[in-house]
């Protein structure tokens, strides 16, 4: 296989290495994604195991031991693929059908394991080549491998199709029509290569005849591991694009509170949810998760809002309606005007510990889900940050500097 070629495989499975680690790490009991994580891992790692330098230094410690934990990889990659697609259709029952396969699986590196081991050296540095087609411990070897390779992959075309059918997410079932192509063209690769090695035992082929189906496996293995890259991370990265838009609305949110929310937060520092001290630089970042952070941004100013009840004075409240309707405002703009000039009075107050002799009820104008009670409160926000730049609104608050 061409640099070029490894060069992609590798980065395409680290990408979807590091994408699985972060979907595990979120979910760890889902048993479907475990083992989708453990193949793309197997994966990378074979990747990696077939670059000259690595493979070089590996062969070191014994000929050929690169090319016996490529192919031990690859079988592990069946096996975590066929455990993914029977997790998926069966749940958690699977899992005693699958320890009846994980004997199949130990029986085959076994004996993938024993027939290198008892292989003279220049078939242990490359059983599966055609040079070393006519000894019997190769061809042991290759049918072990490409055997069980061709079962497990024979099972998930099955199973895939029924999980395909049971899918509503259309997303879904396009990664895996994608997944089914890439299985495909593996298992078309496994009855190449079988075909050879029973050939090459059976009769004295020169080598040369059997070459362009040979390298026909070689290809088919290629694309079958890209296309199945593809598809694992096909699903992940629809996802990533639809919510993006999401993303950068909570953001934007998450920025805009900030007036209310620190005003809310230096008044009443116990009701923060999280205490992790979170530097600047992070937070212009956006290293915090961006939708927990919004989450929790919302329900700390509703919080604050409520603690401040004793100190919501009556005749703030009037009188800053009267001037809002006496500056031309009606509707949510008027009703957001007097809640922010309520709640700066209520802040100033709280500074000074001097509870309103007449208290109003506590702003309670909000929306009827957290997405529309966020909205709400940006505007009152934005409100209450134009309020305080007011030299006069300045003036009466020096909780504000």
């Amino acid at each position: 296989m061409s640099q070029l070629a490894l060069g992609i495989l590798s980065t395409l499975a680290f990408l979807g290495v590091l994408n699985k680690l972060v979907q595990v790490w979120r979910a760890p009991e889902d048993l479907p994604l475990r083992a989708m994580g453990a193949f793309v891992l197997c994966i990378a790692l074979a990747a990696v195991l077939n670059v000259p330098v690595l493979r070089t230094a590996v062969d070191q410690a014994g000929a050929g031991l690169a090319k016996l934990a490529v192919n031990l990889l690859t079988v592990l990659c069946a096996y975590f693929l066929m455990a993914f697609f029977t997790y998926s259709v069966h749940g958690v029952a699977a899992r005693g059908r699958l320890r009846a396969r994980l004997v199949l699986l130990g029986a085959a590196s076994g004996v993938m394991v024993t027939a290198w081991l008892l292989a003279p050296e220049p078939v242990r540095a490359a059983p599966a080549d055609l040079a070393n087609g006519d000894d019997p411990h190769a061809t042991v070897f290759v049918l072990a491998a490409l055997g069980y390779q061709g079962y497990a992959l024979a099972l998930n075309l099955r199973s895939s199709a029924t999980f395909s059918r049971a899918s509503a997410r259309p997303q879904l079932k396009r990664g895996l029509k994608v997944l089914a192509v890439a299985q495909g063209s593996l298992l078309c690769a496994a009855v190449a290569k079988i075909s050879v090695a029973l050939v090459q035992a059976a009769t004295a082929t020169d080598p040369a005849f059997l070459r362009p189906l040979n390298t026909s496996y070689l290809w088919l293995v290629f694309v079958g591991i890209i296309t199945a890259i593809v598809g694992v991370g096909y699903l992940a990265v629809t996802d990533m694009i639809a919510a993006i838009p999401v993303w950068r609305r909570h953001r934007r949110a998450y920025r805009r509170l900030s007036p209310l929310w620190s005003a809310l937060n230096e008044a009443f520092p116990d009701l923060a949810l999280t205490r992790v001290p979170m530097s600047r630089l992070r937070d212009a970042l956006g290293l915090r998760p961006t939708h927990r952070g919004y989450y929790r941004r919302v329900v700390e100013i509703r919080d604050g809002i409520v603690q401040l009840g004793p100190y919501y004075d009556r005749g703030v409240a009037e009188a800053a309606e009267s001037a809002g309707r006496a500056a031309g405002l009606s509707g949510t703009a008027l009703e957001a005007e007097a809640q922010a000039a309520l709640i700066a009075d209520a802040l100033r107050r709280k500074a000074h510990a001097s509870p309103a002799a007449d208290p109003c009820p506590i702003p309670t104008r909000g929306g009827d889900d957290l997405e529309s009670d966020a909205a709400w409160l940006v505007l009152l926000s934005d409100t209450l940050r134009d309020l305080w730049r007011r030299p006069p609104a300045a003036a009466m608050d020096p909780s504000r500097g």
